[in-house]
Parts: structure tokens; C-alpha cells; sequence
């Protein structure tokens, strides 16, 4: 049986990054995220396109505010193309400069690194530092939320997963990853034959997000339940 990232102590292979949780839900938090950002947009597998919405680059160094978004861009970039280290030090540098919601992102991303690096205790307390010691805007902080339940479901703590991805659902309802952290949820709950509370956030899936993509997929496993 091959080891996992985890007992190798290395970095998630492309397709345990296809398919792992973390990055699964993580992304789907971030697409939402960037959308709000307009500087870096992050595609699922990890490929990475620059934008900068109609401003030359000179305009970016214009105001600190705008090194601060180059900066984050840049350490993105690295990140995007696979170069953990040099992603790394860019983040250092985010939050050696900065301050507020850029150093947040920047802790936040250090932990996603650490992550793909198979260094899930890292992540987790790193994850948890940038809830604790920074200022993340909501986002953010949903990334981090997930992050958390992402490692613990790496490293087995599989009920304390399921409970963190309903957490992070109940603090941001209303946002397009809700269903999916309930979805994920479940996942976790049936794994550990946890069925009675799979039933409850499958339900749950139905009643609050209709419109969603998780919604046939909860009615169904929730009607083979009953």
C-alpha cells in the first residue's frame, strides 16, 4: 500500500493534491476570495494567471497600499507555479512589511505551504496563529477554518474534523462554501460511521441550500440514510 504525504513526510503528489481535501475545499473558498481582490487569480491544480485590472505596474508602487497588493501578488505567483520556498520567504516578507488583513493572507498561505509539504502539524498551528495573532478578513478566516478541519482529518482526528467543517458553515452561512463545508462534513461523518449526524447536515444541505451544487447529491445520500 503506498504511504500517504503524510507518513512519506514530503509534499502531496499533483494527484493527492487533486483530490485531497484541503486544497479541494480551500479553493473553492479562494475563488470566491479572489474574486473580491482583482489581483491574483488561482485556478484548481495550482496554475496561476496574473491580472492587474487596468493599472500599469508602476501604478502598483504607487502607495503602500499597492506595494502591499504587488507584494502578495508576487509571493501568489510563487505559490501558483509550485515554488514553495521561494512563496514562503515572499509571505515572510508580506508580513515583515505589512501589517492587518495582508499579513493574515500571508500566515494563511504559509499554512496551505506546510500543508502541501506534508507537515500537517505546522499547518495546523500555523492555520490557527492566523486566526489568533492577525486580523483576517472573512475570507480569510474561512480559509484558515478549513485549513484546521483539513489537518485534522490528515492526521485522524476525524470527528474533531466533521466538527470543525460544520463550524466554519455555521460562522459564514451565507457563503457559496457553506454547502460544501457541510458537504465535506458529512463525508467525514460517514467515514467514521457517524451516520445519525451525516443525516443531520445532509438535511441541513436540503433545507438551506437548494440552489446549490451539493444539493442532489445530499438528497440522495440523505433518502439512503433513512
Amino acid at each position: 500500500m503506498a504511504k500517504s504525504a503524510a507518513d512519506r513526510g514530503a509534499r502531496l503528489t499533483k494527484e493527492e493534491l487533486k483530490h485531497d481535501t484541503l486544497v479541494e475545499t480551500a479553493y473553492k473558498v479562494e475563488s470566491f476570495y479572489e474574486t473580491h481582490k482583482q489581483n491574483v487569480w488561482i485556478a484548481a491544480g495550482g496554475l496561476i494567471a496574473l491580472i492587474v485590472a487596468g493599472l500599469a505596474i508602476q501604478g502598483w508602487m504607487g502607495s503602500s497600499s499597492n506595494e502591499e497588493s504587488f507584494a502578495l501578488m508576487q509571493a501568489k505567483s510563487a505559490y501558483g507555479q509550485r515554488q514553495l520556498s521561494d512563496a514562503q520567504a515572499k509571505f515572510q516578507q508580506v508580513q515583515a512589511n505589512y501589517g492587518g488583513v495582508a499579513a493574515a493572507e500571508a500566515q494563511y498561505y504559509i499554512a496551505r505551504i506546510k500543508f502541501d509539504q506534508g507537515d500537517f502539524s505546522g499547518a495546523f498551528n500555523d492555520f490557527d496563529a492566523c486566526l489568533k495573532n492577525y486580523s483576517p478578513d472573512d475570507a480569510t478566516t474561512e480559509g484558515a477554518m478549513a485549513g484546521i478541519a483539513g489537518t485534522l482529518e490528515a492526521t485522524g482526528r476525524l470527528d474533531e474534523a466533521a466538527t470543525k467543517f460544520v463550524e466554519t458553515a455555521d460562522k459564514f452561512p451565507d457563503s457559496p462554501y457553506a454547502p460544501e463545508a457541510l458537504t465535506q462534513a458529512a463525508r467525514v461523518y460517514l467515514k467514521i460511521n457517524q451516520n445519525d449526524k451525516a443525516l443531520v447536515v445532509l438535511d441541513r444541505i436540503v433545507k438551506d441550500y437548494p440552489e446549490s451544487q451539493a444539493f442532489q447529491k445530499a438528497k440522495t445520500q440523505a433518502e439512503q440514510l433513512r
